[in-house]
C-alpha cells in the first residue's frame, strides 16, 4: 500500500513527506496518544513485498531500539500495518550535514561535530553495532541538541544481541559482497571483507576531512575514488587546518591495524585537539592515545618580527634581526614549541589581534616589540600576550646604547622563558648564546644579509653574499655568518643561478668553517647534507649529515625541509618525506616553501591529484609564489591540462623574472600542448642565455623530454651530469623523464647517480 498524508497507521497520523532514501520514506507524523509530534519511517512501495528489505528494515529499527544515546537517533516505535511496515523516530528539526558542507564550516565547529559524531560510533560500537555507512548524508545537525547520526540499514552486530525477545541472530553479509558508499567506504568493505569498527573510524576520518577542507578526501569517478581508496594518500589537509592533520591522516590509514582500534580512542584524540590546541600538531599523529594532554603542559610561543619606530623606518633588518636573535634562543628552552620564523614573521605589519594570531599559528603566547633609535642609542619595549584571552603576561622597556643590542636580546629571551616557566616542565633555561661579533657593524651587516636570504630571490641571494662576506671582513669569527653564507652558496647552487662547480666548492668550505667555529650550527651541517647529495651524490654521507642538523636543533625547520626534499625525495623514499614536511610544518605552519614542498613531493611521487591540491593550498598563503605556481604547471602538464599549465608558468614566470628554470617548464608544457614552434623557442632562449649565465644543460633536456626527442633528451643530460648540475640529483623520480624508464642509456646515468634504477 502506498502510504500518503493523512493516513493512520496504528496511533500515528501521517503527515507531509519529509525525505526519501534507498531503504525508506520519511514523513512527518503525529503520535495521537501522546500527542507529540514525530518522524514516521516506511518502507517504499517497491520494496513492501521484499522479505530482505522487511528484515532489514526491522533489523535497522531493532538496532536503534537497542541503542541510547544523545548522538545518535532515536527510536519510540515500530510496527506493522495495513502491510506498511514503520519505524517511529524522534523528529528532528535542521538539516543533514551534507546540506551544511554548502557553505564554510568554522573549524571549532567543525571539531564539535566531530566529537559528537565520535561519541555516536562509541557508543553504538560498544553495543557491537558497526554502521558501515557514516557519510555526510547520514549525519544531521539539529537546529537544537547535539550531532546525531542516522540511517543504521546497512548496519552490523559483531556479537549477538542480547535484549529480550531478540533472536540472537547476527546481522551480517556475504563475503565479497561490498556494502557502503564509495569515497566513505574503508579498503576492507571495498574489498568485500569482514569489517570491524575500524571500517566506521575510516568513513569518519574521511567526513572529518570533508569538513576540514570542504571536499571529500577521495574525488573522481567511481573507479578513480576506488583505487585512491585502495592505493592512494589522501591529499592533505589546508595549512590552516594543520592541527588536525594526525587525527585524519590515523583514521585514514589503508591498513586497519594502524588506525585507532576503537571509537573511544578517537574521542580521546579529538579532545587533545580541543583541550591543548596549542600543542605540537605532531603531537597529534601518535595512533591512540592513553590520556588526554595537559593544556599546561603544551607551551608554545611565536616572536613576531618587532616594529620599526625610528624616524627614517631604516631598522628593517635590526628589528627582524633582534627577533630572530631571540626566537633562536627560546628554541633552547626544553618543553617549548617555538614557531619558525617564516611563519611568525609573516605577520609583519599585520593588524590582526593576539587571539587571531595565536589561532593561526597555533600558540598560546606571543611574544611582539618596537624598536627606536637615536644616534648611539636604542630603546626596545617589548610584551609578552596570552593569546587565549589577548591579556599582557609581561612587559619590559630597555633603553641601552646600540652596541648593547647584544645583551637586550638576552635580556628578553630570558626574561620570557622566566614568564613562562612556572607552566613548564623540565625547563633547565636557555642555553649559553653563540660567540657573537666584536664588532656591532660586522653584525649589523650580518642581520642585513640574512634579511636578503629569507626572500629567496637570485637577486637577494647574491645580494646577501655580499653583505655576508662585508660582515666576515670585520669580524671572521661569528659561525652564524659563514653558516649564512653556505646556505646563500648553496642555494644559489640548487636554484642553478651559479655553475656548480663554482658555488658548491664555496658553500662546502663556509660550512666547514662556520663548524670549526661552533661544531652544532645547522645551517652549515644542512647545507654539507646538501652538496653532499646533489653535487657529490654521497647519499650515505648526506643523510648522515642532514641527521646532525636535526638532531642539534630539532626545531630547526629548515634543516627538516632540505632533508626531505634534497635526500628522502631523491631517493624514492616518498613517505618518510612527507613525516619529515610534516614535522617542519608542525613548527613552521605558515612557511610558503614547506607547503609548497609537501606538493612538489607529491609531484615527484606521481600523485597528481593530491600534488594540486597541497599546491593550491600553499598559493591560499601567497596567491604569488613562483615556486608554486612553477610545480602546478608540471602537475597540470602531467594531467593533461595544458591551458591551465601554461596559465601557471606565465604566473611563475612574472614572478621570478623568468629564470632559466621557468622557461625551461614552458618550453616543455608547450611541447607537451603541442605548440611545437612554441616549445622550439624557449629552448633557442636557454641556449642564447647559456652564453652569458650558467644554464643547467638538464633544462634543455626537459624541453627534448617534451618534444619526445629520446636521444637528445639523453644527449643533454649527459651533459648535465657531466657538469653536476644540481637538478639531475631528481632524475629518478622526476616525471618529465618518464619515457625513458626503460632505456639502459637512461639507468646508466642514474648508476653514476648513485640513484638505484627501477626494477
Amino acid at each position: 500500500m502506498k502510504v500518503s498524508p493523512g493516513m493512520r497507521l496504528g496511533r500515528y497520523e501521517v503527515g507531509a513527506s519529509i525525505g526519501a532514501g534507498g531503504m525508506g520514506e520519511v514523513f512527518n507524523g503525529l503520535d495521537t496518544l501522546l500527542n507529540r509530534h514525530v518522524a514516521i519511517k516506511v518502507l517504499p512501495e517497491r520494496v513492501a513485498n521484499d522479505s530482505d528489505a522487511r528484515q532489514r528494515f526491522e533489523r535497522e529499527a531493532r538496532l536503534l531500539a537497542s541503542l541510547s544515546h544523545p548522538n545518535i537517533l532515536a527510536i519510540h516505535d515500530f510496527g506493522n500495518e495495513q502491510g506498511v511496515a514503520f519505524a517511529v523516530m524522534e523528529l528532528l528539526e535542521g538539516e543533514t550535514l551534507r546540506q551544511r558542507l554548502r557553505r564554510a564550516l568554522p573549524a571549532e565547529t567543525a571539531l564539535d561535530y566531530a566529537l559528537g559524531i565520535a561519541r555516536g560510533l562509541a557508543a553504538a560500537h560498544a553495543k557491537g553495532v558497526i554502521h558501515r555507512d557514516l557519510k555526510p548524508d547520514n549525519i544531521f545537525l539539529p537546529t537544537h541538541g547535539s550531532v546525531k547520526i542516522l540511517d543504521f540499514g546497512l548496519a552490523r552486530l559483531e556479537a549477538p544481541m542480547t535484549n529480550e525477545g531478540d533472536t540472537g541472530q547476527v546481522f551480517s553479509t556475504q563475503p565479497g559482497l561490498i556494502i557502503g558508499t564509495v569515497g566513505y567506504m574503508s579498503p576492507e568493505q571495498l574489498l568485500g571483507l569482514d569489517t570491524g569498527v575500524c571500517a566506521d573510524i575510516f568513513s569518519f576520518g574521511a567526513v572529518l576531512h570533508e569538513m576540514l577542507s570542504g571536499r571529500p578526501p577521495f574525488v573522481g569517478s567511481s573507479v578513480e575514488v576506488m583505487n585512491a581508496v585502495l592505493n592512494l594518500d589522501p591529499p592533505p589537509l589546508p595549512l590552516a587546518m594543520d592541527f588536525a592533520r594526525g587525527v585524519v591522516r590515523t583514521c585514514l590509514e589503508k591498513k586497519p591495524e594502524r588506525r585507532y582500534q576503537s571509537a573511544e580512542d578517537l574521542v580521546t584524540a579529538l579532545q587533545a585537539i580541543r583541550l591543548a590546541p596549542a600543542a605540537s600538531p605532531t603531537a597529534l599523529t601518535t595512533q591512540w592515545y592513553t590520556t588526554v594532554p595537559s593544556p599546561a603542559v603544551a607551551r608554545s610561543i611565536a616572536v613576531l618580527p618587532f616594529a620599526d619606530m625610528s624616524a627614517d623606518k631604516a631598522l628593517d633588518y635590526l628589528c627582524e634581526g633582534i627577533a630572530e636573535e631571540i626566537l633562536l634562543a627560546l628554541t633552547k628552552v626544553q618543553g617549548l614549541r617555538v614557531v619558525a620564523r617564516s611563519s611568525a614573521f609573516r605577520f609583519k605589519g599585520a593588524s590582526e589581534d593576539a587571539r587571531t594570531v595565536g589561532r593561526a599559528l597555533g600558540v598560546d603566547s606571543l611574544l611582539e616589540g618596537s624598536v627606536r633609535a637615536a644616534g648611539d642609542r636604542l630603546r626596545v619595549i617589548t610584551q609578552l600576550i596570552d593569546t587565549g584571552d589577548g591579556s599582557q603576561l609581561w612587559s619590559e622597556r630597555f633603553d641601552r646604547r646600540l652596541d648593547d643590542v647584544f645583551a637586550v636580546q638576552d635580556e628578553i629571551a630570558a626574561a620570557v622563558a622566566s614568564t613562562l616557566s612556572v607552566r613548564l616542565q623540565g625547563t633547565s633555561g636557555i642555553h649559553p648564546a653563540p660567540a657573537r661579533p666584536q664588532d656591532p657593524e660586522a653584525y649589523r651587516l650580518y642581520l642585513k644579509g640574512r634579511h636578503h636570504w629569507n626572500k629567496r630571490t637570485e637577486a637577494d641571494l647574491l645580494r646577501s653574499v655580499e653583505l655576508f662576506r662585508a660582515s666576515l671582513e670585520k669580524d671572521p669569527g661569528f659561525a652564524h655568518t659563514y653558516e649564512g653564507l653556505a646556505e646563500a652558496y648553496v642555494t644559489l647552487g640548487i636554484y642553478g643561478a651559479l655553475p656548480p662547480d663554482e658555488v658548491m666548492p664555496m658553500a662546502t668550505a663556509a660550512a666547514e668553517r662556520a663548524l670549526e667555529i661552533g661544531p652544532l650550527v645547522p645551517g652549515a651541517l644542512a647545507t654539507l647534507g646538501c652538496v653532499n647529495a646533489l653535487y657529490k651524490w654521497s647519499w650515505i654521507e648526506a643523510e648522515a649529515q642532514f641527521r646532525r642538523a636535526i638532531d642539534s636543533v630539532p626545531g630547526a625547520s629548515s634543516a627538516h625541509a632540505w632533508y626531505a626534499m634534497n635526500h628522502l625525495v631523491p631517493l624514492g623514499r616518498f613517505d618518510e618525506a612527507r613525516d619529515t614536511l610534516e614535522r617542519a610544518l608542525a613548527v613552521d605552519p605558515l612557511s610558503l616553501p614547506i607547503a609548497t614542498a609537501l606538493g612538489v613531493r607529491a609531484y615527484y611521487a606521481h600523485r597528481y591529484d593530491e600534488a594540486a591540491t597541497a599546491l593550491s593550498n600553499a598559493l591560499e598563503l601567497d596567491a604569488a609564489f613562483p615556486m608554486a605556481h612553477y610545480f602546478l604547471a608540471l602537475v597540470f602538464t602531467e594531467l593533461g591540462r595544458h591551458d591551465e599549465a601554461l596559465d601557471e608558468i606565465d604566473k611563475a614566470m612574472r614572478g621570478s623574472h623568468g629564470s632559466p628554470e621557468m622557461t625551461a617548464a614552458a618550453g616543455y608544457a608547450l611541447a607537451r600542448a603541442g605548440n611545437i614552434k612554441g616549445a622550439r623557442h624557449r629552448m633557442d632562449e636557454l641556449l642564447a642565455l647559456a652564453n652569458t649565465r650558467y644554464v643547467s644543460p638538464g633544462l634543455i633536456a626537459q624541453i627534448h623530454a617534451g618534444l619526445a626527442e629520446k636521444d637528445e633528451t639523453l644527449v643533454w643530460l649527459e651533459r648535465a651530469v657531466a657538469v653536476r648540475a644540481a637538478d639531475v640529483a631528481w632524475l629518478g623520480v622526476r616525471p618529465i623523464f618518464d619515457a625513458l624508464r626503460n632505456d639502459s642509456r637512461f639507468h646508466a646515468l642514474q648508476t653514476r647517480l648513485g640513484l638505484d634504477p627501477p626494477r
